[in-house]
């Protein structure tokens, strides 16, 4: 999509910058771009997407993009894999109790490249402990959690993605579910404070820019 499209919408700062997403004309073109790359990636055509949404521009350009959604507020989409809600799921195979209060489900991840994708979860990290959230729930596949075995964070497995759980919405997702993803779970203290113990990771965190909030 033209720079000079995207340009238009924003604040005029320069560099790399992080918005979250609720009601904004940039959603449009984030969605678009989230579409393009599973597309691209898996042959997938999802029409599903957090009510949140991030997304990093650079020079009008989106770099990356991902979905989030508090708990609290509504149903999961990963919910839809599990009999129980997540907060059970995650006190039975963590050993931990929590509540839905304190659990942000991540998705709809989009990027151009791994180094883009890999300051994205940085940038998320510090902005989760910020909301005062406890746990991050996600589906990942091989080489997403791969990622987070590079930055050594510790993760939960808490069950199996099966397409089945989805009905007909299944054959919309393309080859993603050949990839075998996992629901996995993250605590957010104990990630952060794994990644701070490395002096150069911690250098990274501090250097990532605040997102910056459009919209309602």
């Amino acid at each position: 999509m033209p720079a000079t499209s995207l340009i238009n919408l924003l604040p005029q700062e320069k560099g790399e910058q992080i918005y979250t997403l609720c009601r904004h004309p940039l959603r449009h073109y984030t969605e678009a771009f989230i579409r393009q790359r599973y597309d691209e990636d898996y042959g997938a055509r999802i029409s599903h997407f957090c009510s949140r949404l991030m997304v990093s521009v650079f020079e009008g350009e989106i770099q990356s993009a991902i979905g989030f959604e508090l708990a609290q507020h509504r149903q999961l989409f990963l919910e839809q894999y599990f009999s129980q809600p997540v907060e059970q799921v995650i006190a039975h195979k963590c050993n931990l109790p929590t509540t839905r209060g304190q659990i942000v489900e991540v998705g709809n991840l989009a990027s151009q490249s791994h180094g883009a994708l890999r300051r994205f979860i940085l940038i998320l990290g510090q902005y989760f402990i910020q909301q005062h959230l406890q746990w991050v729930v996600f589906t990942a596949i091989p080489s997403l959690l791969h990622t987070f075995e590079k930055f050594q964070i510790p993760l939960y497995e808490l069950g199996e993605a099966r397409p089945d759980a989805l009905g007909e919405e299944a054959g919309n997702w393309g080859s993603y579910y050949k990839k075998s993803p996992k629901v996995v779970a993250a605590h957010l203290g104990t990630g952060m404070a794994k990644l701070r113990s490395n002096a150069m990771l911690a250098k990274l965190v501090d250097a990532q820019p605040t997102p910056l909030f459009l919209g309602q």
